[in-house]
């Protein structure tokens, strides 16, 4: 069992931000990683976030709490609903097209976006059924200039509204570790300082934990006149059951311990090759 004394990196994005780029992409590359070795065992992680990227240091860093995980015929089978922190969630998935690795390659931007910002995404939104229609509309993080160009590159591409355009966990790690690594890159990288714009006050209705989404809220979600013409109450019934209801975690919903050892076990195996 590993253990994480710095904490999750929603804890230490501040800090983060101020380290060197090459830090940074070190950083990075050991989530991307994380996120190879899980896709190549089959598994779609479905909550990824930076509240479950966990730090030994502001460095390094592993993917934590697989509990919402499940082999990719499993998650193909499910359909009532859907679980996750509403700014990582893809668009695809909003569309009840279901998870795929590359609805965790469109949390990793997400990822991306925090650690060169130093802030949580959507900070200053209110996490309702409005603002996820309007991510299903290409609402995304505002990019600043103080960013490499091919870092916003790969960035935009791992958010890209179409999961198709969106690279493989695999090809992240190459091209992270290929930057990391080039003298030449990290010279250009190291000329974007990073700026810490001021964050403003977080809007009261930005959650940052797991919620589900039920079918019916996801047919509002997609519907063309939900927020343009003012209708609301889906939204306030919506806002309502998330006040008035806990997520209920069953066995069914986590992969089998026997299950989850090997794969922790084979991530171990991998990292030491």
């Amino acid at each position: 069992m590993q253990y994480a004394p710095k904490g999750s990196l929603r804890q230490n994005l501040c800090k983060v931000a101020k380290i060197m780029w090459k830090e940074k992409l070190e950083l990075l590359s050991y989530i991307a990683f994380d996120l190879k070795t899980i896709h190549s065992h089959g598994i779609i992680h479905r909550d990824l976030h930076s509240g479950n990227i966990l730090q030994n240091q502001l460095y390094n860093a592993y993917i934590g709490d697989l509990g919402l995980a499940e082999a990719v015929n499993k998650v193909l089978a499910k359909s009532n609903g859907i679980y996750g922190v509403f700014p990582y969630i893809a668009p695809e998935v909003l569309r009840n097209r279901g998870y795929t690795p590359a609805s965790d390659v469109y949390s990793f931007g997400i990822i991306m976006w925090e650690v060169s910002s130093g802030r949580l995404a959507f900070s200053d939104k209110n996490h309702d059924l409005c603002f996820l229609t309007e991510v299903c509309n290409g609402l995304r993080p505002t990019v600043a200039k103080n960013m490499p160009q091919n870092y916003i590159d790969l960035m935009k591409r791992c958010w890209d509204n179409d999961p198709e355009k969106r690279p493989m966990a695999s090809e992240i790690y190459e091209v992270i570790n290929s930057w990391k690594n080039n003298y030449e890159i990290l010279l250009k990288f190291n000329k974007f300082e990073t700026i810490l714009e001021e964050s403003g006050l977080m809007h009261p209705q930005a959650v940052y934990t797991s919620r589900f989404i039920s079918l019916n809220e996801l047919v509002t979600i997609n519907s063309h006149a939900f927020c343009t013409n003012g209708i609301i109450n889906d939204n306030n019934k919506f806002i309502e059951n998330q006040e008035n209801s806990k997520i209920i975690e069953s066995q069914e919903d986590n992969i089998p311990i026997e299950c989850m050892n090997k794969l922790m076990l084979g991530i171990e195996k991998d990292k030491a090759a």
